[in-house]
């Protein structure tokens, strides 16, 4: 029996917008909506429409119809399409299959009897739809939905407007090592071997990060929404250049000075107390200050904290703040930061993310003339 080839890591870049709203599929049944109650539904859905929040994306769909309508023309429109769409059989299943891939919410206002609904009731999207029902019922929808009976704006809306309070980005062996929402934070996931970036009660959830992985598949995203329905945001593949860094500064000349005596293991004079340093003190505690001042004044001066990335350029030293916990060392390594230390992990096949028993050293060689210090 042959083994399995050990798991590679995979490196790559992604977007998600889990909590900038959703794309919503309002979808109506012209056939079997008596004619006393098409005016109804119309105000019913005008209102709704007027009032969900610009967040969200909305298209109209009637059962039996795969075309979308503008939302924007509802009002106008609406008895027309109601007449051009009379005639159609009540299937869901053509307006499903067309939408199914953005992973909207879909709003199913039936009058009757929906003849395919069941046939969707265990697939994902079942876990997006909101039911309702302006006469007759729409059919066995099992135990896992409910119909709304003559529903009013305010119960859809509640039901529609369900705001995302938390984020959760996970995979195989993840390990995320740099993302530009500081409202996530990574930590352990003992069930994939890695760990994962979660986030809860934030200003907004969008995330741009790049990561390591393995598998196939990319990273899953899953947003828990205040009434506790969970939903899988789309994840898009972006370039790593595309992503906002924090600006690039400038060493001083005499600061040059330092790292590279730094870089080599040699002492140096502080700029400070202008005593000698040893190579790997970053602060001088001279001064009388708990903590003291780092060796370098201009990133004393931007108060910077966690992992400092440092580069020689043919044009002088530079240095850049990298805001999150994780840092990538090499293709397997990262370092975490963990309060005042860093912590090394090593990526190994069948185990994933193991901690070593080596200490992150300041001025760790990244390659290429960089390198990084935790201050």
């Amino acid at each position: 029996m042959k083994s399995s080839p050990p798991a590679t890591l995979n490196s790559g870049c992604f977007s998600t917008g889990a909590g900038t709203g959703a794309k919503v599929a309002i979808v109506l049944d012209a056939a079997r909506t008596p004619a006393p109650e098409r005016n109804r539904v119309i105000g019913l859905i005008d209102e709704v429409l007027s009032r969900l929040p610009a967040i969200y994306d909305r298209e109209i769909y009637f059962l039996g119809n795969p075309q979308p309508y503008l939302a924007r023309r509802f009002n106008h429109e609406a008895q027309k399409w109601f007449e051009m769409n009379s005639s159609r059989v009540s299937l869901v299943t053509p307006v499903l299959e067309t939408i199914c891939r953005g992973s909207p919410l879909v709003v199913i206002v039936g009058a009757g009897h929906v003849f395919d609904l069941a046939d969707w009731l265990n697939q994902p999207v079942a876990r997006q739809m909101i039911l309702a029902t302006v006469a007759e019922p729409l059919g066995d929808v099992g135990t896992t939905l409910s119909v709304l009976k003559q529903p009013t704006a305010d119960r859809l809306l509640e039901q529609i407007h369900d705001p995302v309070q938390a984020v959760e980005i996970s995979g195989p062996d993840f390990m995320p090592f740099f993302w530009d929402n500081l409202a996530y934070k990574v930590e352990a996931d003992s069930h994939a071997h890695g760990f994962r970036l979660n986030v809860q009660k934030a200003e907004h959830y969008d995330v741009c990060f790049e990561c390591l992985y393995t598998g196939k598949s990319a990273p899953a995203v899953r947003s828990t929404h205040a009434s506790g329905r969970e939903t899988v945001p789309a994840l898009e593949v972006m370039a790593p250049a595309s992503i906002e860094r924090p600006p690039i500064h400038r060493m001083s000349k005499e600061e040059e000075v330092v790292f590279r005596r730094a870089v080599d293991k040699k002492s140096f004079r502080c700029l400070h107390c202008q005593h000698d340093h040893c190579w790997h003190e970053v602060r001088c505690l001279s001064g009388g200050s708990i903590l003291g001042k780092l060796v370098y004044p201009s990133m004393e001066r931007e108060r910077l904290s966690g992992f400092v990335l440092c580069a020689l350029k043919q044009e002088g030293a530079e240095y850049q703040l990298h805001p999150v916990q994780v840092l990538r060392l090499s293709q397997d390594e990262v370092a975490i930061r963990q309060k005042q230390k860093a912590v090394i992990y090593r990526f190994v096949a069948g185990r994933g993310w193991v901690s070593t028993a080596e200490a992150f050293e300041p001025y760790s060689s990244l390659g290429g003339g960089a390198y990084a210090l935790l201050v």
